[in-house]
């Protein structure tokens, strides 16, 4: 796909879900229904985040680490010896405010937390209370942050997939930014290594090795031990079960008439995650353009996170990564503003 291709499909990307408009009655608009969906299940996954997703949490703070490795390694290090100023992008409980606090240790000034989910923002904030400088947090979008407020380091995770327009989002980066300053993501679907005949094949291996049961119709929205882990965790401890409870809420507000099918949930929430398709670190550069890419690393390279691994492979996944190869399932990179100071 060209750049103008690729441009295009990002910004009719909310046009895929037309179709759940009448299949579930919904009574708002299409980017209503998108958000409201969004927002929905975020506040409800917050209950049970942490454990659902305790791999990212055992297995990301390399990816931080080596991320800011590359950053630091830059000849032109406008962030070196300066106290930083962070923004954290749909910040969800703070697992990537404590992952950078870890990371960047005493260099970090201040923390400002953003997200649409005030449950994710709230638990976000309680986890941060035992950093010095002073935390901000906001409810909504980069919208809500005026032009005048920049950072040194703007940080997602696990969060540009669910963004349908990529380039809007990507030029409200640039307008928060300080010159020279750095923008980095994690967690995102590597949409450049879906079809390599090496992930596919790493694939079958870690599936004849675990042979978890998963629906069928789940399986190509998100990688499965996810779907299972998730499933698992809130079914057991709710009635009503994970799912029944985004479509009780969804329902009690009018947003839709009819139960969605969990399949067509993750198709909303999940927007850019679909059979063979992700997001190309291509993609981000040309949405980027006052930026030059100073990280790109991946991760995930049996399409789970390493923590998960059984030995063998968890011993394969870290030489992969020792050596930079690019077929893994997610990646992360970090950008630098080319205006310096």
């Amino acid at each position: 796909m060209n750049a103008t291709e690729s441009s295009q499909a990002d910004e009719s990307m909310l046009e895929v879900l037309r179709p759940l408009l009448s299949k579930y009655g919904v009574a708002v608009s299409l980017a209503d229904f998108h958000e409201q969906v969004n927002v929905v299940f975020h506040d409800i996954e917050s209950a049970v985040y942490d454990q659902v997703h305790a791999d990212m949490w055992n297995s990301l703070p390399q990816q931080y680490q080596l991320v800011f490795h590359d950053v630091d390694r830059q000849p032109e290090r406008s962030l070196a010896n300066k106290p930083l100023s962070i923004l954290d992008i749909g910040c969800g409980t703070g697992l990537s405010a404590t992952l950078l606090l870890r990371t960047l240790s005493t260099r970090v000034q201040s923390v400002h937390l953003l997200d649409t989910s005030n449950r994710m923002l709230e638990l976000a904030k309680s986890r941060l209370q035992n950093f010095e400088g002073p935390v901000e947090a906001t409810h909504g979008t980069t919208d809500s942050l005026p032009s005048e407020q920049k950072f040194d380091v703007i940080v997602t995770c696990s969060v540009l997939h669910h963004i349908p327009d990529l380039r809007s989002f990507c030029e409200e980066v640039t307008r928060l930014q300080t010159p020279g300053g750095i923008f980095v993501h994690f967690q995102d679907p590597n949409d450049d290594s879906m079809t390599l005949t090496e992930r596919v094949e790493r694939e079958a291996i870690f599936k004849k090795k675990t042979k978890p049961w998963v629906p069928k119709s789940f399986q190509r929205y998100l990688p499965h031990r996810v779907l299972r882990a998730l499933w698992n965790a809130v079914s057991g401890a709710r009635r009503e079960g994970y799912l029944e409870l985004v479509n009780t809420e969804l329902l009690r507000r009018g947003v839709i008439q009819k139960p969605m099918t969990p399949g067509d949930i993750w198709s909303v929430t999940d927007i850019h995650i679909r059979e063979d398709a992700g997001i190309s670190i291509e993609t981000v550069a040309q949405f980027l353009p006052e930026y030059r890419r100073v990280s790109y690393r991946t991760y995930g390279f049996y399409s789970v996170l390493g923590s998960t691994l059984p030995g063998a492979l968890a011993n394969e996944e870290q030489r992969l990564i020792s050596e930079g190869s690019k077929a893994g399932a997610y990646f992360a990179g970090a950008w630098q503003h080319l205006h310096l100071p």
